[in-house]
């Protein structure tokens, strides 16, 4: 389906509208005030708390006065991600929008459309004549993507509503639960020394990588660029190539499989023709290994300035990748009542050299549905970090999402999706982290569903969101709301 064919036209208008306002995760500021101009132009009740979450109230349509409201849910913010040749900056730039072969896409950036579209969807709800519902309290939060801030931080009475309704869904079901998260980050310290001039400095570059959702694309069998950068050093080590570490970096967000890492060593000149022909040979391994799922993978070797550059000692340099070699990446556990759903997982998400402060940062991400299991795999990378002498610290816990079978409002939606398609809604419980674990936890008794249309890559340049899904949930949606009487 393209675009000039959807009939979906007021969610596409408000999508297109939002997406050229900045809204980086902690930045959103641009998009909040979109959104509070929107209420006023709409003559809407508008709200917002101390954390910074909307609140939009919108009155019952004719002949649904009497029935409970409806809170629809999503997140303001955007994960953003771009490709190395991308000088798109997202405090300041619109985003660029395409549309290819019947799905949005962004030009060299993420779309945004976890979870615009969600927002989309709730303010189309609440202007399309056609929509009728009952009262709606719309509720956009803030800074979803790198902390649930705006769901940690809503206050006790900031909305009424005990029917909630998240949109911030990419695929084609309803979601009963979810998994609860936090971050592990390891911190060790490094001594930098002075290197002579018989040393030369290259740069090995890993890139090209698919990336992607650390939750929903765990179990994808993605490369790692920081695990595929560790293990390229420790190979060159075991094949007698003698070098110094200067740097060490890789990935961009704590939530995001790493798409791209590259260091920096220091080697003599008789050991870079034996460091290049291992590199290469790794390259063609890595291609062939990750042949279906990053096709474009890159493996590079190349000169490098070393003026100013300094040496990580050896010894800190075998803590370094000893560790990155021994924290895991990927699923752990899986869920004994969802077959294929992911319970536990660890992304190994960032790591970062600052040789002025002489600290290696390295930052991790456990999900699970199981707070229990949640501690055990969060101990363990703690133990991986102490056990070398890595400072550690463990925050941003969330808590999981409990499936509920009985939930009313999961019948209902059960209900009009039968009607509407013909067939059974598929249930889940997904491995990435929802708002509603948050929500949940703070107002007690809440009937909670999500659900959204299908997008892929999310947290990815790649990111792209499909046409004909967003028209079939907006369908939903309003006959949902109508059955809501």
């Amino acid at each position: 389906m393209r675009l000039s064919e959807s009939k979906a036209k007021l969610v596409w208008k408000y999508f297109y509208e939002l997406s050229a306002q900045p809204r980086e995760s902690k930045h959103e500021e641009k998009a909040l005030e979109w959104l509070k101009e929107w209420a006023k132009d709409n003559n809407l009740e508008c709200s917002q708390d101390s954390t910074g979450n909307i609140l939009i109230e919108v009155a019952a349509s004719d002949g649904f006065e009497s029935a409970p409201s409806i809170c629809l849910q999503a997140h303001v913010d955007m994960v953003c991600e771009k490709t190395p040749q991308s000088s798109h900056n997202f405090r300041t730039d619109p985003l660029k929008l395409r549309e290819v072969d019947g799905w949005l896409m962004a030009t060299d950036t993420t779309l945004g459309a976890d979870d615009g579209i969600g927002v989309a969807l709730a303010l189309a709800a609440a202007t399309d004549s056609e929509c009728s519902h009952p009262k709606l309290e719309l509720l956009f939060t803030v800074d979803e993507e790198t902390g649930l801030t705006g769901a940690n931080g809503i206050e006790s009475d900031f909305f009424k509503s005990r029917k909630l309704i998240n949109l911030d869904s990419e695929d084609d079901y309803l979601i009963i639960g979810c998994a609860g998260g936090q971050e592990c980050e390891l911190a060790l310290d490094i001594e930098p020394q002075p290197i002579g001039d018989a040393y030369r400095a290259f740069e090995i570059t890993v890139s090209g990588l698919k990336g992607g959702h650390s939750g929903t694309d765990i179990n994808s069998n993605r490369a790692n660029a920081i695990k595929l950068l560790a293990k390229t050093l420790h190979i060159l080590d075991g094949h007698g190539v003698e070098f110094l570490l200067s740097s060490i970096n890789g990935g961009s967000a704590r939530n995001a499989i790493p798409r791209d890492a590259n260091a920096v060593i220091l080697m003599k000149e008789t050991f870079a023709d034996a460091a290049q022909k291992v590199v290469q040979e790794l390259s063609v391994t890595f291609e062939n290994e990750f042949a279906s799922s990053d096709k474009d993978i890159k493996l590079e070797f190349a000169s490098k300035d070393s003026s100013g550059l300094k040496a990580v000692s050896g010894r800190d340099y075998q803590k370094i990748i000893e560790t990155l070699l021994a924290i895991p990446h990927g699923p752990t556990q899986f869920c004994k009542d969802f077959t294929g759903v992911v319970q536990t997982s660890n992304n190994l998400a960032t790591i970062r050299t600052d040789i002025e402060s002489n600290i290696v940062q390295i930052c991790t991400l456990q999900r699970s549905c199981d707070m229990k299991e949640l501690d055990k795999i969060s101990n363990l990378v703690a133990s991986i970090g102490e056990l070398v002498g890595a400072r550690v610290d463990i925050s941003g816990r969330y808590p999981s999402w409990q499936p509920s079978k009985e939930s009313a409002l999961l019948k209902k939606c059960k209900e009009v999706y039968r009607d509407l398609h013909g067939k059974d809604a598929q249930v889940v419980i997904i491995h990435a982290g929802l708002e509603c674990g948050l929500i949940g936890d703070k107002f007690e008794g809440i009937d909670m569903i999500s659900f959204g249309p299908i997008i892929h890559d999310a947290h990815s340049p790649q990111e792209k969101l499909n046409i004909k899904s967003v028209e079939d949930n907006w369908q939903f949606l309003k006959k949902l709301l109508e059955s809501l009487r």
